[in-house]
């Protein structure tokens, strides 16, 4: 997994709030929502992931939310001992592909949620702690 997106949550007032009263219960809620958005993510790359073996989609995996400083991190993607095939297969955009599989196979269901994430996270944690 060689390409690295971070997504920083600025103005999530309300978020915040909701984690300081949620007490100890907040970090694990946290990191239960931005696992189930990462599921997400990674369910819709597993659709468009290009397949002639198989061992690309395999080798996609999601690994456990941790804290990370003074926030919470998920790593996810594809590659593990085939990181350098996984990397030319997401990037280069002249590849043909067979039907319905793509290059930017991770990057393009990452951004299609970007835009909604905060507000994807905030129901998931209002959710998780009801």
């Amino acid at each position: 997994m060689a390409k690295e997106f971070k997504i920083e949550l600025i103005g999530a007032d309300e978020l915040l709030a909701i984690l300081a009263k949620a007490g100890a219960r907040a970090i694990p809620a946290v990191k239960q929502a931005i696992t189930e958005e990462a599921q997400i993510i990674f369910r819709d790359s597993q659709r468009i992931v290009p397949v002639d073996t198989g061992t690309l989609r395999a080798s996609g995996q999601i690994l456990p939310a941790k804290e990370v400083g003074n926030g919470i991190e998920i790593v996810f993607g594809y590659g593990g001992a085939a990181s350098a095939y996984a990397l030319r297969q997401h990037e280069n955009l002249s590849y043909n592909h067979k039907e319905g599989k793509q290059a930017k196979y991770l990057e393009e269901p990452l951004m299609a949620r970007k835009s909604n994430f905060r507000q994807n996270l905030l129901k998931r944690v209002e959710r998780i702690l009801s």
